[in-house]
């Protein structure tokens, strides 16, 4: 049965909310759920994208393919001294910081597939969060009054295990810095069993607007096969309502594809729910992150990834976009969907950098990019608490952007988003890289993973289940001089 929606006239009141119009599927759960896998299974028939994907699988090692992450990966060893990004930052004026970041790095438990650097050892907490706040004050005392941010985001590990008076501090460093009401987003990650119970009164004191809730999966056997901590329906409906109370703007949720065990039937049971909280009003946003293996962090034990894995990945996500389509939602970068009431900021490569920090991150493992260079900070969170506490930063690495860089981070993003423009590179390529990318794209078409209009290139569906072997094909495009 798909649940009843839940009526919240007091919160429908004061968000001015327009509920999705009722989804012709909603009457009939059993034909709901028929139609929905019918229109994605004849879609895999017709495409022949089982055949494709047991092609690409015969060739390629799933184990060689890489996360999406930003763009360049980063050396085998440290080559940085721990001022290096904060001298980079001191070196010019700041106007704008495009994604500013906050990493709190605890968890109550590490789930399989898991390969952030994050802990489970709390203890030394009461130590990594003064730190955090000295490094955001350090860099952001540094702007001038009037710089702007589009989105602010408190990630991890888990942030809301933190005590609320502990977050309110570094959420009022940050606003001491740059004034609350130039900021686009603030978004606090969440995880609805292991958050403090008051953490709703960030919300209440309006240092909150927006909240991101870790779900992944509403089937519990996926879960526990996943080692992640299960969330039921209700407990999910009982937190959005906390949180839609005291004062927050939009709630999202974040799912997975790709889960040890998952198949399309949990994700039917998936979008009955997200569909029912949708008509109550009580989210705008879902995540869905599709699960990737690198050359470090594979398959873990007892898992077997193969071709019928693979398909049975593609199938649970083509199921999530079809679900979204029907229900008017729209398909944006970073495995968004988002409803018509909710519009995203929409990540790109190409910035002022004079003045434009794309993205400035703090904490330990914490990415940051601007002045032509990507920054990474220590990794491990002790590592991270003594180059603070002795030199002020903590970078581990510094990659500049050279011109192939750059022109590689514009197909990075481009990729991630779905779709890119040949004709729009942020430096003029030579001719022979224009030879290098015509031969790549052109193979991606054969391959039937992009397709090609005029100087526009899009990435199948095929492609966007293999987007991490698309992102890797055109990696080889802009190589770097060689040195001598």
């Amino acid at each position: 049965m798909i649940p009843q929606p839940t009526q919240h006239p007091k919160l429908d009141q004061r968000r001015g909310i327009n509920r999705p119009p009722e989804s012709r599927f909603a009457a009939d759960s059993a034909e709901w759920s028929r139609e929905l896998l019918r229109r994605t299974d004849d879609w895999i028939v017709d495409s022949g994208v089982e055949r494709l994907l047991a092609r690409e699988f015969t060739t390629t090692d799933p184990r060689n393919w890489h996360w999406v992450d930003v763009y360049p990966r980063w050396p085998a060893e440290p080559d940085s001294a721990p001022t290096r990004m904060l001298a980079d930052w001191r070196s010019r004026e700041w106007k704008r910081i495009e994604f500013l970041y906050l990493h709190l790095p605890y968890c109550a438990q590490r789930c399989h597939f898991c390969y952030y650097f994050v802990s489970t050892d709390t203890s030394r907490s009461g130590e990594y969060l003064p730190a955090l706040r000295e490094e955001v004050r350090t860099f952001l005392s540094e702007l001038p009054a009037d710089a702007t941010a589009g989105d602010l985001f408190f990630g991890g590990g888990t942030p809301s295990m933190m005590a609320v008076d502990d977050l309110r501090v570094l959420y009022d460093e940050v606003y001491e810095h740059i004034a609350q009401d130039r900021i686009g987003m603030v978004t606090l990650e969440l995880h609805p069993r292991t958050m403090r119970k008051d953490i709703h009164r960030l919300a209440e004191s309006g240092h909150v607007r927006r909240v991101s809730a870790g779900v992944q999966s509403f089937s519990r056997p996926v879960l526990e096969a996943n080692g992640r901590i299960y969330v039921d329906p209700d407990r999910i409906r009982k937190v959005c309502t906390r949180f839609l109370d005291a004062g927050v703007e939009h709630i999202g949720l974040d799912f997975m594809v790709g889960l040890h065990t998952q198949t399309a039937d949990d994700v039917l049971t998936d979008v009955r729910h997200i569909h029912a909280l949708a008509q109550e009003g009580l989210i705008d946003s879902v995540s869905v992150y599709p699960r990737s293996f690198t050359e470090v962090w594979g398959p873990f034990s007892g898992e077997v990834v193969d071709e019928a894995v693979l398909a049975e990945k593609f199938r649970c996500h083509l199921l999530y976009r079809h679900f979204f389509a029907g229900l008017g939602w729209q398909e944006g970068p970073m495995y968004l969907f988002t409803a018509p009431t909710f519009s995203a900021n929409v990540p790109s490569a190409l910035v002022d950098a004079a003045a434009t920090a794309q993205s400035l991150a703090f904490g330990n493992s914490a990415r940051s990019s601007f002045a032509d260079t990507q920054y990474l900070n220590r990794r491990d969170p002790d590592d991270y608490l003594e180059a603070v506490g002795e030199h002020g930063g903590a970078t581990f690495a510094h990659v500049p952007f050279t011109r192939a860089v750059r022109n590689r981070r514009h197909l990075h993003f481009g990729v991630k988003r779905g779709h890119f423009d040949e004709a729009d590179f942020p430096v003029e390529p030579t001719a022979a890289e224009r030879a290098r990318l015509d031969d790549v794209t052109g193979d991606l078409v054969e391959r039937e993973l992009v397709v090609r209009d005029g100087t526009r290139v899009e990435l199948t569906q095929l492609g966007m289940l293999l987007v991490e072997l698309v992102h890797q094909e055109y990696d080889r495009t802009f190589p770097e001089p060689a040195t001598t």
